[in-house]
C-alpha cells in the first residue's frame, strides 16, 4: 500500500487519537470512583447491619461488561480473563443477594 493510500484511508476514518485516549482515561477514572464509592457505601451499610451484595453485583457486572466490550474490539485475552473473573464474582454476589432476600 502506498503512503498516499494509507494517509487517505486514515483521513476517511475520521478518528481522533487524542479523543480515543481521553475516552480511555475517563473510563479508568469512572472505575476508580465507582470502587471508592463501593467501599465507602459498603462500610456504611455493614456498620448498619445491611447487606452489600447488591452494590457488589452492580460494580462487578459493569466491569465485566466493559471488559467483554474491550475484548470484542481488541481481542486482548487479558480483557477476556478479567471479564470472566468479574462475571463469576457478579454471579456469586447475585446468589448471596438472592439468598439474603
Amino acid at each position: 500500500m502506498k503512503k498516499e493510500d494509507i494517509l487517505k484511508k486514515a483521513q476517511e476514518e475520521n478518528t481522533d487519537e487524542m479523543e480515543k485516549f481521553i475516552q480511555d482515561k475517563s473510563m479508568w477514572w469512572i472505575f476508580i470512583v465507582m470502587v471508592v464509592c463501593l467501599i465507602a457505601f459498603s462500610i456504611i451499610r455493614q456498620e448498619n447491619g445491611q447487606s452489600t451484595s447488591d452494590l457488589t453485583v452492580t460494580i462487578t457486572s459493569g466491569v465485566a461488561a466493559g471488559n467483554y466490550y474491550r475484548f470484542a474490539k481488541l481481542r486482548n485475552k487479558s480483557n477476556l480473563l478479567a471479564a470472566i473473573f468479574m462475571t463469576v464474582g457478579a454471579i456469586i454476589c447475585l446468589i448471596f443477594f438472592i439468598l439474603e432476600h
